[in-house]
């Protein structure tokens, strides 16, 4: 994983997370949670394989 890719998964986590304390629907919110929840896991896996 590139340095880049890095810092794309950790925009989108951090997007998702500002996101999920927006939204007011708690479904909508649980949605983004689970989307910063993937990012972290795809940052953790690559980071294992450099």
């Amino acid at each position: 994983m590139t340095n880049q890719d890095r810092a794309y998964y950790e925009r989108r986590r951090a997007a998702s997370l500002a996101n999920a304390e927006r939204v007011r629907t708690p479904m909508i919110a649980k949605i983004h949670r689970d989307f910063a929840a993937h990012y972290a896991t795809m940052l953790a896996a690559r980071r294992d394989t450099t």
